[in-house]
């Protein structure tokens, strides 16, 4: 391989690296307006329980839930950034 070669193959991969940053934010602004909405649908329906009921009777409440949406967003920010590190 040439050097301009070698050029046009890295400019591809950067090229690769914006595009794919651009669609997780926009996937992350899609989850988050999804979980907005879950929210209001929740007030709206007066739902106190998050989930549906376990064979073992365990109900998370609508706190509970939030929390572990919010717990499950951060892990994987922090996943990606880590990725990103070289």
């Amino acid at each position: 391989m040439d050097e301009i070669q070698v050029l046009e193959l890295v400019e591809f991969y950067e090229d690769m690296i914006e595009k794919q940053d651009e669609i997780i934010v926009r996937q992350s602004r899609f989850i988050k307006n999804l979980a907005t909405e879950l929210s209001h649908l929740r007030n709206m329906l007066n739902v106190e329980a998050g989930g549906v009921e376990r064979r073992d009777g365990w109900r998370p409440s609508a706190g509970e839930d939030e929390r572990l949406d919010a717990g499950i967003i951060e892990e994987v920010k922090e996943e990606y950034v880590s990725m990103r590190e070289p």
